[in-house]
């Protein structure tokens, strides 16, 4: 079938789109939980469902994309850096728990498609990854400065690498021998757009990677 979406009145076992609905409403109420934060056992299945591309919203209709609910969440992402400055969305916000969980899907969708053998990324896929990078969605996230400041310092190197096999820096989009790489190059692409439209510049650790870079 190519994808989760089991149908609740599926023929071949009834049982299993009764127990994938269930999942779904599960995982509502344990977001809308106000006595603590998401059982561990309950992050873990959620993680699980999520790395086989589970979708916990689901537009009815064969091949339907949820765009009002892709649109609600690109506003709540938006209104999000408007607050923090950035894109990246703790797991446990508190604020809003679903859009974390969201955010963390957003990433392992992504991974997907980008590792999919049966042919090109979906052309809604590609579009919401674009959407994504336009307003400064990091796909990778390190945990603390000095990681961030390492994860920078691996993916350079093996962009050289690139560079000295290939005679170039143009990461192919569907890059097979790494698809997370091909990722981090669009989203440095899409950071130094909006780096440099920044009215002071560059921020002085962004001016030093551009000059890496270049």
């Amino acid at each position: 079938h190519g994808h989760c979406r089991v149908p609740e009145t599926f023929k071949d076992d009834p049982s299993l789109g009764l127990w994938v609905k269930g999942q779904r409403a599960q995982c509502k109420r344990q977001q809308a939980r106000t006595d603590g934060p998401i059982p561990i056992c309950w992050q873990k299945r959620i993680s699980q469902l999520e790395e086989i591309g589970f979708e916990w919203q689901v537009a009815r209709g064969p091949n339907k994309i949820n765009e009002s609910d892709w649109n609600e969440r690109i506003q709540q992402l938006c209104q999000f850096k408007k607050e923090h400055g950035h894109c990246r969305v703790p797991e446990t916000f508190k604020d809003d728990p679903s859009l974390g969980l969201w955010v963390k899907g957003q990433r392992a969708q992504c991974k997907r498609q980008q590792a999919r053998t049966d042919g090109p990324i979906p052309i809604c896929w590609q579009k919401r990854i674009s959407q994504l990078e336009e307003i400064g969605f990091e796909w990778q996230v390190a945990v603390g400065p000095k990681a961030n400041k390492s994860g920078w310092n691996k993916r350079f190197q093996q962009l050289c690498r690139f560079k000295k096999e290939h005679g170039h820096c143009r990461v192919p989009f569907v890059f097979k021998d790494d698809p997370s790489f091909r990722i981090w190059v669009r989203g440095t692409r899409a950071q130094y757009k909006k780096q440099q439209a920044m009215p002071g510049g560059p921020k002085p650790f962004w001016k030093k990677r551009i000059s890496q870079l270049e």
